[in-house]
């Protein structure tokens, strides 16, 4: 658990202090996650789950939302690479929304193979999508915006990403020989 968290949650009024120390001596490891007991389809009641019993997506969540609370709070800039590892399109879409909603100075800056994020033009603004594409010739990756583009308002930024029209597409040989 980032150091800034843990003295965040150690000057916590609100957390108990057996929860502090274990927290302090166990990290995240102490957390426990609830799911629902199904019995003949019907809720019968919860059970425990270690975290470490948890899918690498859960677990991933339950360490970067502490960190982009933080961001928000204290105003930073957060840049993580292939957030998209072990999250689900709808999640980390919520996730970009959730952190949009409620920051004002900070920055979130990621990286992401999960091309789906772009059918929403409400979670980011054009200026605001980046491409890194190869250059096959002198083998280096440039990086430009979507904003260089001119293109419609309306245009739809997945398919045309997908057609190759704003390049940063992989360059796939022939699989078959």
């Amino acid at each position: 658990m980032p150091k800034i968290i843990l003295q965040k949650l150690q000057n916590d009024k609100n957390i108990p202090e057996e929860i502090k120390k274990e927290l302090s001596e166990n990290g995240i490891e102490t957390i426990k996650t609830k799911h629902y007991l199904f019995e003949n389809e019907n809720i019968k009641g919860f059970i425990d789950f270690n975290i470490k019993d948890e899918s690498e997506g859960t677990k991933k969540l339950i360490k970067l939302i502490p960190i982009l609370i933080d961001t928000i709070m204290s105003e930073k800039t957060l840049i993580i690479d292939e957030i998209d590892n072990s999250l689900h399109t709808l999640l980390l879409k919520n996730l970009i929304n959730w952190f949009v909603k409620n920051s004002q100075k900070s920055q979130f800056i990621f990286t992401t193979h999960d091309l789906n994020i772009l059918d929403k033009p409400e979670i980011l603004r054009r200026d605001e999508i980046w491409f890194v594409s190869k250059n096959q010739k002198y083998e280096y990756s440039e990086l430009y915006s979507l904003i260089e583009f001119n293109i419609r308002k309306d245009k739809n930024i997945l398919k045309g990403l997908l057609k190759g029209e704003f390049g940063a597409i992989p360059i796939i040989d022939n699989m078959e020989s």
